[in-house]
């Protein structure tokens, strides 16, 4: 599978993203249709679908591969910001935690 080829070598992600423009953006998109399918199918949980397994999968394969490649910004920029539609809600800011007094 992609994500155990990325698991294995994190570098086919930057050949991947530079040679194959489709592959590049649906990469870059992934952590918005991780999203969007975890909130679809959160009615169900704990339990999930395959698909949703895989995608959570690939999911983390693709985070990891990011942090050995060095990727075009156009990539980073899709990468960096999660876009869903009206029915899913926006995530939580990363980083900024509040504390409760």
């Amino acid at each position: 599978t992609a994500a155990g080829i990325l698991a294995q070598c994190p570098i086919a992600l930057a050949a991947v993203v530079e040679s194959l423009p489709t592959l590049g953006r649906y990469y870059a998109r992934l952590r918005s249709t991780v999203a969007r399918r975890v909130w679809a199918e959160r009615a169900a949980m704990p339990v999930c679908s395959r698909y949703a397994q895989a995608m959570v999968e690939l999911l983390c394969s693709v985070t990891r591969a990011i942090k050995a490649a060095d990727l075009p910004s156009t990539f980073m920029s899709t990468w960096k910001s999660i876009a869903v539609d009206a029915a899913t809600p926006l995530p939580l800011p990363e980083g900024e935690e509040k504390e409760k007094s």
